[in-house]
């Protein structure tokens, strides 16, 4: 019981010395402890910043003869309003989470790469339908205060050849 409650003490030390103002922190002895037994706990997901922005990706692919149509729907036409459910258009939560970074500043490097993938991909997937050119688009939907519509700005990320 004594171990538990210690347990306990100390995740609430420690969720307590990753809030803003309270000055409290785990010491160093005792927080080896806790990593050993993965009881450290950040809330850095949730706070003190959660995002502001969100939004979703338009893959404009250009063919030989410049129709323009949208890879990551298919082959539709392009169409840059949200669609209804966004995650209908992210293969998987890895697919999710590397879009996700995909768009930071400290990852742009990744972004040609990316888009050089999705042309060879596509083509590979639909001989009939090849594309040359690809534009990653992004429309970056701001939260607003409650009661404002959001703010959608579109963002050209990477243009990219075959």
């Amino acid at each position: 019981n004594c171990f538990v409650l210690f347990c306990m003490a100390l995740c609430f030390l420690w969720n307590v010395g990753n809030t803003e103002g309270w000055g409290l922190r785990v010491a160093p002895g005792i927080s080896k402890f806790g990593f050993a037994l993965r009881l450290d706990q950040r809330w850095n997901m949730f706070a003190p910043r959660v995002f502001k922005d969100d939004g979703w990706f338009v893959m404009e692919g250009i063919n030989p003869e410049k129709k323009r149509i949208d890879i990551n729907r298919d082959g539709a036409p392009v169409d840059f309003s949200k669609p209804d459910n966004v995650l209908n258009l992210i293969k998987d939560d890895r697919w999710r989470k590397y879009q996700e970074n995909f768009v930071t500043p400290e990852n742009l490097f990744m972004q040609n790469y990316y888009c050089k993938f999705l042309i060879k991909n596509w083509n590979l997937q639909n001989p009939a339908r090849l594309i040359d050119t690809l534009n990653l688009v992004y429309m970056k939907e701001f939260t607003p205060p409650p009661g404002q519509a959001p703010e959608v700005k579109k963002e050209l990320l990477c243009k990219c050849w075959k």
